[in-house]
């Protein structure tokens, strides 16, 4: 049996963390796009991605959502060889991916 699957609960609760990454990160891109035009972007990294395309955000879109899946991935991966760590990490990522959502939201 691989060991990636037990225990149950566990792995549904660091799914869960996963699916707020997977939730927030869905929404950041949704309002890049939709308010593409009158955005302030303030990651130095996507002003420089955004100035390379022309302006626009389809660019930086790709690779904030490569970036993303990459990380998913590399969570995953070490949930299946040190768990402690990968829930750690997870954690991490989610609370401050939350912190994002209530920046977006609030301000």
């Amino acid at each position: 049996m691989n060991s990636c699957l037990i225990p149950l609960w566990g792995r549904m609760a660091f799914d869960l963390l996963r699916s707020v990454v997977i939730t927030v990160s869905a929404i950041d891109m949704y309002f890049a796009i939709k308010y593409r035009d009158t955005m302030v972007e303030l990651n130095p990294m996507g002003v420089l991605l955004m100035n390379m395309d022309n302006g626009g955000v389809a660019l930086f879109m790709s690779l904030k959502l490569i970036g993303t899946a990459v990380a998913l991935w590399l969570m995953g991966v070490l949930y299946c060889t040190k768990r402690k760590l990968a829930v750690t990490v997870t954690i991490g990522v989610a609370i401050f991916q939350l912190g994002l959502a209530a920046f977006l939201y609030f301000g």
